[in-house]
């Protein structure tokens, strides 16, 4: 029996449904083969060191990668792979605004204003680890006499779970501080700067 008008209308839709269909699932399932796996754990791990001659504080994060291509990603609105693209300046825009020294007053205050001094970065270089991206730069201390506080909020805005750790590292002692959504930043005491000589 032929198909009336509406039968053929009907089932003309529905192929231009089921094609769409096949081609947003399969667009989808593009993407997520594409994606570094989900991992378990949220966590970065930095370690500080002050070097006398220059007078800044050398720092090394080590990141999750895949974490890092979100949170960049999200900053410039496209998708970005930390081991392809030239991000750097990105990548460095991005850890100053999220790690850094500031006074003690301001960060009890949770306030920054322009005149607030705040540690000046600058990039030494990066690499990558089987799912890990190093950071490496120097952070100048901020001209201030107050009693300071170290802040690191890598990711804590994008990742309920993040743990951010923190290692200084003075002669043969070690300090550790842990961040998280619930404390932002430890006192970052000047005697550490003292020992490490």
């Amino acid at each position: 029996m032929p198909r009336t008008r509406t039968q053929h209308d009907i089932a003309a839709r529905l192929t231009c449904f089921a094609a769409i269909f096949v081609s947003q699932l399969g667009a989808k399932l593009a993407v997520q083969a594409a994606s570094p796996p989900l991992h378990p754990f949220h966590t970065s791990v930095a370690e500080l060191e002050y070097n006398v001659e220059s007078k800044r504080i050398e720092v090394s994060v080590k990141l999750h990668s895949t974490d890092m291509d979100n949170a960049l990603s999200a900053v410039l609105g496209k998708r970005v792979d930390i081991e392809k693209d030239q991000v750097d300046k990105e990548l460095m825009k991005y850890l100053e605004s999220h790690f850094y020294l500031l006074p003690e007053s301001a960060a009890k205050a949770e306030e920054i204003t322009e005149k607030t001094p705040l540690s000046k970065v600058h990039f030494i270089g990066k690499e990558s680890d089987k799912g890990w991206l190093w950071v490496y730069f120097e952070m100048e201390l901020p001209e201030t006499d107050e009693t300071l506080a170290l802040v690191n909020t890598v990711f804590l805005d994008r990742i309920k779970d993040q743990i951010n750790t923190v290692s200084v590292r003075a002669n043969a002692k070690r300090q550790s501080m842990k961040m998280t959504r619930k404390k932002l930043w430890h006192t970052f005491d000047r005697a550490w700067l003292a020992a490490m000589k």
